[in-house]
């Protein structure tokens, strides 16, 4: 499993954090980032048996944002 986001904590030109991360989410279909609670939930999903027949693939924790990727 591999987890990442790279961003510095207070962004230059942002007077904070919380106001950067909310614009950031303002071009993501479901409207904001990610939560990490919604990231364990994918991975305790993974680690039961509800997910013993997925295998070999990857998942996008992204809020739909690769969606736009592929439009065109």
């Amino acid at each position: 499993m591999s987890c990442n986001q790279n961003r510095e904590s207070k962004p230059r030109g942002w007077d904070s954090e919380d106001d950067y991360i909310k614009e950031l989410g303002k071009g993501i279909p479901l409207g904001r980032l990610g939560t990490i609670e919604e990231m364990a939930d994918l991975t305790v999903f993974l680690a039961s048996d509800s997910s013993k027949y997925i295998t070999g693939v990857e998942i996008v924790i992204d809020g739909g944002n690769i969606i736009q990727e592929h439009k065109g």
